[in-house]
């Protein structure tokens, strides 16, 4: 009998112990990534709001452009722009200006930043993109964030008619910077989702 009880109470024990599915046993980072998606996709949809530039606290209907146009979004993708291990949703928008937003979530706020459609080309996975200066002057960039401002790390940059060629703020040769760029237009695109 004293051997069936302790049968019994080991295989309680063991079906006690085994993993669940609830949300309570899901990754961490699966549930961070998952809140942080979906408060930036509310505060897409007008249903939170965001914090813009100046530090006011508004609705993503009532943000304007610089050109004083309402958004309307074209098409959205989410990337980790800054590495920090949280992705932002990336936004490109219908307007005059040619602009995209971006919508970072941090201290369960949104925050939203605009960013000229020039200034952010080729955007990959990695949050790494081209910003162009002109037909033979761009650079390759990063974000990095501090709440309600944006910064652009260069990364590389190239002046091709005044043959200059810098990675790191360091001068290269013309090959090394084309193997930098071929490395660059190898790596995958960011998938993007039409509003």
């Amino acid at each position: 009998m004293k051997k069936k009880i302790i049968i019994l109470a080991m295989l309680i024990l063991f079906v006690g112990c085994t993993k669940k599915t609830d949300e309570n046993n899901i990754p961490k980072e699966n549930v961070d990534k998952n809140y942080t998606e979906e408060h930036l996709l509310k505060a897409l949809n007008n249903e939170t709001k965001v914090i813009d530039e100046n530090n006011n606290e508004l609705l993503l209907s009532e943000y304007k452009l610089p050109s004083d146009e309402n958004i309307v979004i074209e098409k959205t993708t989410f990337v980790d722009l800054d590495s920090d291990g949280n992705k932002e949703l990336v936004a490109l928008t219908k307007s005059n200006y040619g602009a995209y937003i971006i919508l970072r979530h941090e201290n369960n706020m949104v925050y939203v930043y605009t960013i000229n459609i020039r200034s952010l080309n080729n955007l990959k996975e990695d949050g790494t993109f081209i910003g162009n200066n002109g037909s033979q002057s761009y650079t390759y960039m990063k974000l990095s964030f501090n709440k309600n401002l944006y910064e652009t790390k260069i990364l590389a940059e190239v002046n091709e008619t005044e043959n200059i060629y810098k990675i790191n703020e360091k001068d290269v040769s013309e090959q090394t910077f084309l193997d930098y760029e071929n490395e660059f237009n190898n790596k995958k695109d960011c998938e993007w989702t039409i509003k």
